[in-house]
């Protein structure tokens, strides 16, 4: 369980996101499996966001930081960062249960209108 400043911590970092489907989803889906590296075509596979949103997530995500990327054999790889805290607030997310996400995700989104 979350004390109040990690839930404080967790919703701000879920702010940035709040209107993006894809990018959510893509650090959900990172946020379960932490520790492994994932080829573009499984993840875009995962997604259900057109191409250019997921071109747009992996940039933007790895612009700030939150996921890696590099090329091996002329394959890219993408995976979680293990920097902190945005490793921590992944797992975080991650870890919720649907009616805690569902309730997180209300919050913010009502802070982001209001």
């Amino acid at each position: 369980m979350l004390d109040p400043l990690q839930k404080e911590e967790l919703s701000q970092f879920i702010a940035e996101f709040a209107d993006d489907q894809c990018s959510r989803e893509l650090l959900l889906f990172l946020g379960r499996h932490p520790h492994t590296r994932f080829g573009r075509l499984v993840l875009v596979h995962t997604l259900s966001a057109q191409n250019r949103d997921i071109e747009r997530t992996f940039r933007h995500l790895v612009s700030k930081g939150v996921v890696k990327t590099c090329a091996e054999n002329g394959v890219s790889l993408y995976w979680l960062t293990e920097a902190e805290p945005q490793h921590s607030l992944v797992l975080h997310m991650a870890a919720l249960n649907r009616p805690e996400w569902q309730l997180l995700l209300e919050r913010v989104c009502a802070q982001n209108s209001g």
